[in-house]
């Protein structure tokens, strides 16, 4: 098949001129609109919304009252280690 052959093709299978008419006045246009930018330091803020992470920083906050200070300064560092690779992760996949 050709390119002409294929197009002719396409035209025969194809909605005709009035049922796509119909599903625009239904539906709307084909657009895809784009999202409202989020500042990056926002998207970092977002990340210490998860419960695990809570979880861990109530540790240490908890290991850090009782004197264990090292332990508690491990738990601090891997909340901020677990936020800066999942940012790092979602800002990569926006781009």
């Amino acid at each position: 098949m050709n390119n002409g052959e294929i197009s002719e093709d396409i035209k025969k299978r194809g909605l005709s001129h009035a049922e796509a008419e119909r599903r625009l006045s239904q539906f709307g246009a084909n657009v895809v609109f784009e999202k409202k930018k989020v500042h990056p330091f926002v998207t970092f803020l977002k990340k210490f919304n998860n419960p695990l992470l809570m979880i861990l920083m109530a540790a240490s906050a908890i290991s850090f009252v009782l004197g264990e200070r090292l332990n508690a300064i491990i738990l601090i560092f891997m909340v901020f280690l677990s936020a800066v690779l999942e940012f790092v992760n979602t800002y990569k996949s926006e781009k």
